[in-house]
């Protein structure tokens, strides 16, 4: 039989006899030891060296300092025979299989009074998991020996001794048939919504069961959620509820009879050009169709300070937009920029939005930290007949945002996404444009609109402009058809592949809305995206 005695535990009777056991009395001329001798310094005072004999241990403090208030600093030590040992304590022996626990408790030794109760393992103290601090839950991932000590001013005793091994055999292969605990929910990964309420269920049908909630092997506190007998509860799930969660069920009928469920919380992950509402509908800008709500999670509007929305833009990544340079071109002088304190002090990004005017709930707003214009953009449009070439701009948001339903990426078109789309091909427009070809009425709630694409040679028979190879041409050659108007500017034209959309154009000029053989011209973003990946490398930002 394996057995625990004193001599093992010099080292604890030491350390806490040293710290705990003071005793007040004046101080003595001399002192005298059993089995032991004591010997007085007096350098910087009087102070009391202790020593045993041979074939007996010093429990206590060696040394003693007689103090000016005329009480020793700790009280006399003793001398304990090498063979006197503690009563012995049977080490027990617990097998725990996969997916079980168990509860190990430390009763209190009533013959010892102002006693401390704590337990060890591999030399280590180690905290409760319980509401009662003598009591440990332990699972098959942490085997060892576990010791629960008494300790107080006066000595030190072995409570309990459990040796928790870990069992590869199957549940099927033991009896247990006393101990019938079995989850009515087995999911064992969870995928959670940002800002939604998550419960999880650790339901077994038992009355008499008792449960305890951990994440990652830490006791559940308040900051985590709150637990009812059976389910967690995480109210407004935020990244740092990802986790490893586990319940711990103890039936207290019958002994040594408990379980364990373990959940994987991870956080939804969003890919580009993927929103949670896929609804297709064949509606229109210009005549006042809403756009279903999640739709376009990666439409984003900009404006100043209590003003309209002047552009439209899209998110590309947590921290970057893409939008039309000429956005900010000067009110007073088309030819040059807006003052840098108007881009970055009355600016404002808004995401999340469905209404334009309303403040609406899970809505995100940024201000600009970085304005990019293309280099060869020109803001003298008059130049060469060009009008707008290169008219695209990168927008560096002062934080990062977290993608939820409402606000998710889109995706850029890699190489030659464009080459295989033929005229004809229907892209998607949105914004908060003008909704009326008669007056400047603008839309209230985000709009969109299903366009063709049409071939730039045809495009430009009908233009007074110039439309290069970086640009796009998309709309009706019918007047009161659908099309993109004042206000819409910078916005995005996606095309869908396969299962997701992609940002093929920015909303640029046109000549006109919705006139007769007048189209939607919109930068063609495939050519740029060399330079975006560029941008966003030189700023430390990922797509």
């Amino acid at each position: 039989m394996d057995v625990l005695d004193c001599v093992k535990l010099n080292l604890f009777l030491i350390l806490f006899n040293g710290c705990h056991a003071t005793v007040e009395k004046q101080c003595p001329k001399s002192l005298n030891l059993k089995n032991g001798k004591v010997r007085f310094q007096s350098r910087g005072g009087v102070t009391a060296v202790f020593t045993c004999d041979p074939g007996f241990t010093l429990r206590g403090s060696n040394v003693s300092h007689c103090q000016t208030d005329g009480h020793w600093s700790v009280s006399e030590p003793t001398c304990v025979s090498n063979d006197q040992r503690c009563p012995a304590s049977e080490v027990e022996s617990i097998s725990l299989l996969s997916g079980r626990a168990i509860n190990i408790s430390c009763s209190k030794d009533a013959t010892i009074t102002d006693a401390n109760h704590f337990w060890t393992t591999n030399g280590s103290f180690i905290e409760s998991t319980s509401n009662n601090n003598n009591t440990l839950v332990i699972s098959p991932k942490n085997p060892g020996l576990y010791i629960c000590l008494s300790f107080s001013s006066d000595e030190a005793n072995i409570l309990r001794a459990v040796n928790v091994i870990y069992d590869h055999m199957k549940p099927s292969q033991l009896p247990f048939e006393k101990c019938n605990l079995s989850f009515k929910d087995t999911s064992t990964n969870i995928s959670a919504t940002f800002g939604s309420n998550l419960s999880l269920s650790c339901e077994i049908g038992s009355l008499s069961a008792k449960i305890y909630w951990l994440k990652n092997n830490e006791i559940v506190s308040d900051k985590y959620g709150t637990y009812s007998k059976s389910y967690l509860n995480i109210s407004n799930v935020q990244l740092i509820d990802e986790g490893n969660y586990t319940c711990v069920v103890h039936e207290k009928n019958i002994p040594q009879c408990s379980s364990m469920k373990s959940m994987i919380v991870k956080m939804k992950s969003f890919a580009c050009g993927q929103p949670v509402n896929t609804a297709m509908r064949w509606k229109r800008v210009i005549d006042g169709n809403r756009a279903p709500p999640l739709s376009a999670p990666w439409m984003c509007m900009l404006s100043m300070n209590r003003e309209p929305p002047f552009c439209g833009c899209s998110l590309i990544s947590e921290k970057w937009v893409v939008t039309a340079a000429h956005c900010f071109r000067s009110a007073n002088n088309l030819s040059s920029l807006m003052s840098l304190e108007e881009i970055y002090s009355k600016i404002l990004i808004k995401f999340g939005k469905q209404q334009r005017r309303q403040i609406e709930k899970g809505e995100v707003v940024r201000r600009v930290q970085n304005l990019i214009i293309h280099p060869n953009f020109l803001l003298d449009y008059t130049v060469l007949n060009l009008s707008n070439e290169h008219d695209i701009a990168l927008i560096e948001l002062n934080e990062s945002l977290i993608f939820q339903p409402r606000i998710l990426p889109i995706c850029l078109p890699p190489p030659g996404f464009m080459d295989s789309v033929r005229p004809g091909t229907l892209g998607v427009v949105t914004g908060w444009g003008r909704v009326s070809v008669r007056d400047s009425i603008m839309a209230l709630t985000l709009q969109e609109a299903y366009l063709p694409l049409v071939n730039n040679s045809f495009c430009q028979k009908n233009s007074n402009y110039a439309i290069t190879d970086n640009m796009l041409c998309a709309g009706y050659a019918e007047s009161y058809r659908p099309d993109t108007c004042s206000g819409d500017s910078g916005g995005p034209l996606v095309l869908q592949n396969l299962n997701s959309w992609y940002l093929i154009g920015v909303v640029s000029w046109g000549e006109g809305c919705s006139s007769p053989m007048k189209f939607g011209i919109y930068t063609k973003v495939e050519n740029y995206v060399p330079w975006i990946q560029s941008v966003l490398a030189q700023n430390l930002t990922e797509i």
